[in-house]
């Protein structure tokens, strides 16, 4: 297993400490910058600060214009053509509605950083840049092939970077991703739920709730009776859960209702609970013959499961942060990332390598300052790590 020389481990630790000022600094301004995914200028202004600090490190950087959303970016660096480098992923949009900075500023209190995307994931896109920053510092930067792509939508499903993060997996040997990692012990993931969403549209037939209610057909009622039945997919066991998280409908107290819609969330741990799913919404019918019913979606990622090969990558990161002076937990997590699609691909993936916090999408968003410059040095150390071991595995795909 390749494993940080001590003196490297020795530098890199004592950079990483030694930038975590600066780190802050850079947080607050990412903070400050509001860039909710559908908000393009937002997503734009944090891409414009980003490329700033990449440029300043001596990366080249391609913008890819995106009309709806932000653009996206992309950093390399001299040795990022030679073959297997390192895909890093972060992205620049956040859950947060503008004006919600003004609400919940960007504060430091007691070593706790807090502000709407804070953790998810301004800092993780800190903790990237610094890494780089500190491979360039230490004069390192020679040994490791780096592609960084930050993009603007996440949080939305990635329709719009999906295929831009599949071809740069395809040419890379390792995937690290910034999301934040689990307070209070840093946990990364290892493993990640896949994630759907299905729209179901039930058309009933409208008649008064009094003088004829026998002649109408509650389009309400009907969607009533198909969520029970889609309620009883979530299967704990097996990792599964149906969350039915929207559902509106009817027009008046006294009418039959004629509309009535719902939204529903699954998660899934296997490709076959994702089949089980999609083959059950495809088949789905009304019990009422006078109702129409119209079904929407499909699954946005695929699951991210453990593989070998991430088990391989997640050893070599336990001994690289051992050599920093700290343990690495893993964990798994319901929620997805674009470490999904790499993952889904065969790449090997970590994630969670961002910043340590919590309150993620939550009002009580944070960031433990004092483990930045360790998240910065550990990320450095697998860029330099990382490539030869896979490389020297060859099949571990």
């Amino acid at each position: 297993m390749s494993s940080l020389e001590p003196s490297v481990a020795a530098e890199l630790g004592a950079a990483g400490r030694s930038a975590v000022s600066g780190m802050v600094e850079l947080l607050r301004d990412l903070v400050e910058i509001e860039s909710p995914t559908g908000h393009k200028a937002g997503v734009d202004a944090v891409a414009d600060r980003v490329t700033e600090e990449l440029r300043d490190i001596g990366l080249q950087v391609e913008r890819f214009a995106c009309s709806d959303v932000g653009d996206q970016l992309l950093a390399t660096n001299a040795r990022a053509g030679e073959a297997d480098p390192v895909l890093m992923l972060s992205h620049m949009d956040t859950v947060w509605p503008l004006g919600t900075l003004a609400d919940r500023p960007f504060r430091v209190d007691d070593g706790i950083a807090y502000g709407p995307g804070a953790a998810d994931m301004k800092a993780g896109i800190v903790v990237a840049v610094t890494a780089l920053r500190l491979l360039e510092g230490l004069g390192r930067a020679s040994r490791a092939s780096v592609r960084y792509l930050l993009t603007s939508d996440e949080e939305k499903g990635s329709r719009s970077s999906r295929d831009r993060i599949e071809a740069e997996a395809k040419r890379c040997a390792v995937a690290l991703v910034t999301e934040p990692a689990d307070m209070p012990d840093g946990r990364i993931k290892t493993e990640r739920k896949g994630s759907g969403m299905y729209e179901l549209e039930v058309k009933g037939v409208e008649s008064h709730a009094g003088a004829a209610h026998r002649d109408g057909a509650s389009a309400i009622s009907e969607l009533a009776r198909l969520v029970r039945r889609i309620d009883e997919l979530t299967d704990y066991d097996a990792g599964t859960t149906s969350n039915v998280g929207i559902i509106e409908g009817g027009s008046a107290r006294n009418v039959v209702a004629g509309k009535a819609r719902a939204v529903i969330d699954f998660r899934i741990t296997t490709d076959a609970e994702r089949e089980r799913i999609r083959r059950y919404m495809e088949e789905l019918r009304p019990d009422d013959e006078r109702v129409a019913l119209r079904v929407r979606g499909g699954f946005e990622r695929p699951p991210m499961q453990r593989t070998p090969a991430s088990r391989r990558a997640y050893g070599v990161a336990v001994d690289c942060a051992e050599q920093l002076g700290f343990a690495l937990p893993e964990t798994s997590s319901g929620g997805a990332s674009d470490g999904n699609f790499t993952s889904a691909m065969g790449v090997p993936t970590l994630d969670g390598l961002g910043a340590v916090g919590a309150g993620i999408h939550a009002v009580d968003e944070r960031v433990d300052v004092g483990t930045l410059g360790s998240r910065a040095a550990l990320i450095a150390g697998l860029m330099l790590t990382l490539p030869s071991e896979f490389a020297r595995q060859g099949t571990l795909r």
